[in-house]
């Protein structure tokens, strides 16, 4: 089933995207946790590339996350049994979801304490 256009595409795309906020927790975990950081970068007025690089590493582990969802259904549409062939794919695809939001909760860290630093120092925002 191909879309026709650009807006159905578009809408099939924000369909995805709501399923994945309404049926996987994780998902709204990581939208919970990005909406406080960006509260805490609001507050604490960190530098323009810090709201940056925080939007792409967030949407990159929200992509993630709906791949690896995507992936998890295809499996279990393969089958429900616990077995070893589908358990590595849905390991690996977990293990992407990983690496993209460690980098997120990483980078996020690393900016809040140097604003902190910096501010506690006399520095402006």
């Amino acid at each position: 089933m191909k879309n026709k256009n650009f807006l159905e595409a578009v809408r099939c795309a924000f369909r995805g995207a709501g399923y994945a906020l309404r049926t996987e927790k994780n998902f709204r975990r990581y939208f919970v946790i990005a909406m406080i950081f960006l509260v805490i970068n609001l507050v604490l007025r960190v530098p323009l590339y810090v709201h940056i690089t925080a939007i792409i590493t967030i949407s990159v582990t929200f992509a993630f996350e709906v791949v690896n969802t995507a992936i998890e259904h295809i499996c279990d549409s393969f089958s429900t049994e616990l077995r070893p062939d589908i358990r590595v794919i849905k390991d690996l695809a977990a293990g992407a979801v990983l690496m993209s939001s460690l980098s997120f909760f990483i980078s996020e860290i690393i900016f809040i304490v140097l604003q902190i630093i910096k501010l506690a120092s006399g520095g402006a925002g």
